[in-house]
């Protein structure tokens, strides 16, 4: 950290910082009036130095706490036995409970005023952190529930239109069975009128061809009925050349043009 951001921590944090260390010497200083040290007092030592420093060697011995749990049951010599009773009286000592209890109200003091220090800095330094990591996490969640909400919703619409659709389906497939029915018999009607059409055209055609036949025949048997008259008639005036012959001849063959004509 750079002497300028120190600086500029000092200067913002300053209040607070003063604030924290004066309840904290503030705390210090009632701890060490109300409860004065962690250890025994010197009054108590001046009046029992000996017994105290024999019950410190006695209660570091392993079987000591074993004799405390169940003294009935313990089983040692006489010696270790006087021992014991006379460090478990020595715990009983008026005196020395109430100076078990100072110390043990020393510690607790101390250990709650160094609790509420770091509360009071974690608070401090970390309240505004922690909204804004709350506010930020909570805006998650919220966007995830609006997108979790907004699929729900497309999910029911779809599946409403889908109910729709599925509804109207025997509706679709009537009417496109009809539009199918109306097209095949259109185009039938339409395939039926060409149909006729044609028909007509070939007897009509069939009926020109065979009129033209006929024609042809016809016109085929007055040629032959012409050159045959005309044959039989340059024969005939060969034969005789007589005007009353020639005059005959000529009469038959007008009338024979006039019947083939």
């Amino acid at each position: 950290m750079s002497d300028t951001t120190k600086t500029n921590f000092l200067t913002r944090h300053k209040k607070f910082l003063i604030r924290v260390l004066t309840f904290y010497l503030i705390g210090i200083i009632g701890g060490i009036y109300f409860f004065h040290s962690p250890n025994l007092s010197k009054d108590y030592l001046q009046k029992y130095e000996q017994e105290h420093r024999i019950y410190k060697e006695i209660s570091k011995h392993p079987d000591y706490y074993k004799f405390l749990q169940r003294p009935h049951l313990y089983k040692g010599s006489p010696e270790e036995l006087e021992k014991f009773n006379f460090a478990a009286n020595y715990e009983k000592n008026p005196d020395f409970l109430r100076e078990k209890e100072r110390i043990f109200y020393y510690t607790l003091w101390f250990k709650t005023l160094d609790f509420l220090i770091i509360i009071f800095i974690v608070f401090h330094f970390g309240w505004q952190p922690l909204l804004n990591y709350t506010y930020t996490y909570q805006r998650h969640i919220l966007n995830k529930q609006n997108e979790i909400d907004n699929r729900i919703r497309q999910s029911n619409e779809e599946e409403v239109k889908a109910k729709n659709l599925y509804q109207t389906l025997p509706n679709v497939i009537k009417e496109r069975e009809y539009y199918k029915e109306s097209f095949l018999a259109q185009r039938l009607s339409e395939i039926e009128k060409q149909n006729q059409q044609v028909l007509a055209q070939i007897e009509f055609l069939l009926e020109t061809r065979k009129q033209e036949a006929i024609l042809h025949c016809i016109n085929e048997v007055k040629r032959q009925l012409i050159n045959e008259s005309i044959k039989k008639a340059e024969q005939e005036l060969v034969a005789s050349e007589t005007p009353e012959r020639l005059e005959q001849t000529v009469e038959k063959f007008n009338f024979l043009i006039t019947m083939i004509s």
